[in-house]
């Protein structure tokens, strides 16, 4: 498949709403604090729609949006006329349009969270749109702590008592709060 790069007036490209036969609607959505942050994001960083250009595909002498429906729809809300878009060739088969529309919004990775709140701006994060978990301590329930029980052998030379190993087990562990020594 050979897709070419074109600037497309946003007049000229609908959304998927299932008018393509055989090509079911745009499954994703994005309402209130997102979309206004996604229009944001377009108003801030407009270059970014070059490095990830709207996919399209020629339709009824228009376009419709495969992939980027979202970002479509923030780019005319932020008064964008023209749109950087990837045409997708009208003899791409529906089942390839189709996985094209799902494979586009899949997240494949995980964030690491520990490289996110250490190494990066968390105000700057949540500006471009990232959800941020609380990750302030919980407050501790008034649930009973589970017990949980270590069991250890001790094996003694000749001479040794238990009643030795009692005592130097005490000393090492004795002062843990909890901790009670049976046997």
């Amino acid at each position: 498949m050979q897709a070419t790069s074109k600037l497309i007036p946003t007049v000229d490209i609908w959304p998927n709403d299932g008018q393509i036969p055989g090509l079911p609607k745009n499954p994703r959505t994005i309402r209130d604090e997102k979309f206004a942050k996604l229009v944001q994001s377009v108003k801030d960083d407009p270059e970014m729609l070059g490095l990830r250009e709207i996919l399209v595909f020629p339709y009824a002498d228009v376009y419709v949006a495969i992939a980027g429906n979202m970002r479509l729809r923030a780019c005319i809300e932020a008064g964008m006329k023209k749109v950087p878009c990837k045409i997708i060739p009208s003899d791409t088969p529906i089942e390839k349009l189709k996985a094209i529309v799902i494979k586009d919004n899949i997240g494949y990775g995980d964030n690491d969270w520990d490289a996110l709140v250490n190494e990066w701006d968390e105000q700057q994060l949540v500006d471009w749109g990232m959800d941020m978990p609380d990750f302030a301590e919980e407050e501790p329930d008034d649930e009973p702590m589970k017990l949980e029980t270590f069991r250890f052998v001790i094996e003694a030379e000749n001479g040794t008592s238990l009643a030795q190993a009692r005592i130097a087990i005490e000393g090492i562990i004795g002062d843990i709060e909890g901790v009670e020594i049976k046997g």
